[in-house]
């Protein structure tokens, strides 16, 4: 299952980006069970956020100790909403669609995040 967790801040002063990428650079790199990217708003300018993806890890369900700590970390700069998304397969019938994943080329498990094409939909009748 994938989980997708978004630390999204709009900071008091649009010239705190400094502090967001900062940050952002506080977060450890080298783990294996997430991968960061981070994002500002191409319309808003003190709109940032920072997304955390993971696959199939230990409690997915459950918001990860380091997006926690960095949720924490921008709130004196901005306002921080911090939320969990589940990507969960939809197993409905009677004409509703279903989500499949393929796997990428060489690899024994899906990537993150997965390219447009790679993700399919399919209708069941």
């Amino acid at each position: 299952m994938y989980s997708v967790e978004k630390v999204q801040v709009r900071l008091f002063d649009v010239n705190d980006g400094a502090s967001v990428i900062d940050a952002f650079n506080r977060i450890p790199k080298n783990r294996q069970q997430f991968r960061v990217n981070l994002y500002k708003s191409g319309t808003v300018p003190n709109d940032w956020s920072i997304i955390f993806w993971r696959l199939n890890g230990n409690n997915t369900e459950l918001k990860s100790a380091e997006a926690i700590c960095l949720a924490e970390s921008l709130r004196r700069v901005g306002l921080v909403d911090h939320a969990l998304w589940l990507l969960s397969p939809i197993e409905a019938g009677n004409g509703r669609d279903q989500l499949v994943l393929k796997k990428r080329p060489n690899s024994k498990k899906p990537q993150l995040p997965l390219p447009l094409e790679q993700s399919i939909r399919t209708w069941r009748i």
